[in-house]
């Protein structure tokens, strides 16, 4: 099982949260780790994670920004980039 753990990111001079981290984990022998690789779990599936995280924080609604890192693979998908993109469009509606 994968899952994205989110850290806040804040500005201290205003003391607000302006987004959140993103970190992805996955569980083995029940914990929590750094998967090895990040293209064992699929892009589609990364994909999934990210509208389902977005939708969670309500980041629309709140305006805040989602950051994570991608591999070469993940930058050069199509589906990775759409999901990327398709989230910060509708956040800006």
């Amino acid at each position: 099982m994968y899952r994205f753990f989110v850290q806040p990111q804040v500005d201290h001079s205003h003391r607000a949260v302006f987004g959140y981290e993103l970190l992805l984990r996955k569980e083995m022998n029940g914990h929590w780790a750094v998967p090895k690789s990040f293209t064992e779990l699929s892009l589609d599936k990364q994909a999934e994670l990210l509208e389902q995280l977005a939708s969670q924080l309500q980041t629309k609604a709140t305006n805040q920004v989602l950051a994570l890192n991608l591999n070469r693979q993940q930058a050069e998908d199509d589906l990775m980039l759409g999901t990327i993109i398709y989230d910060e469009l509708s956040n800006q509606v």
